[in-house]
């Protein structure tokens, strides 16, 4: 993998909510899709998590990935039971008192099926997401990693990159 562009070089990465969240915040959604193109996976989790967001006043940007054709450019993976039950064995071990039911599934999936997948890269902005990836051996990028990459080959101007970060 290219150390300079880890998401370009990446034949797969899972990408969980956060990171189209933070960039349709400002605009950048249908880039980010241009650039991830068919490495992108995302877990169903994540899927489920995009479209009840979408229909939230501050998130309804997401709903343009609905619109886009070929999107997602594989359908959402569906962990096996095995992987599912790891998935809720992790959340109760780290839930705390009043967390939302919904709270890091998406994250702790997207990590699990990255793992399955080959230990392929998680593009997450989230706590949880960084601790699983560090434990279990899986390079994580972050928002500011991708918004990096698409300035680096011309997609986004620098200035639209720190809005951002």
């Amino acid at each position: 993998m290219n150390a300079d562009r880890p998401v370009e070089s990446a034949e797969r990465l899972y990408v969980d909510t956060t990171v189209f969240i933070n960039l349709g915040k400002q605009g950048s959604l249908l880039t980010l899709v241009k650039y991830l193109g068919k490495r992108a996976r995302i877990v169903n989790e994540v899927d489920v998590e995009l479209q009840r967001n979408s229909t939230l006043e501050d998130f309804r940007f997401l709903g343009t990935l609905e619109m886009i054709r070929d999107w997602p450019p594989v359908a959402a993976v569906v962990l096996t039971p095995e992987q599912m039950q790891e998935v809720l064995d992790i959340k109760r071990a780290i839930a705390q008192p009043g967390d939302h039911p919904m709270k890091d599934l998406g994250e702790i999936a997207s990590v699990i099926a990255a793992k399955a997948d080959g230990l392929v890269p998680v593009i997450s902005d989230d706590k949880t997401a960084a601790m699983l990836c560090s434990v279990r051996g899986i390079e994580r990028l972050t928002t500011p990693d991708v918004l990096k990459e698409m300035v680096a080959v011309g997609l986004l101007e620098s200035e639209q990159s720190s809005e951002s970060a």
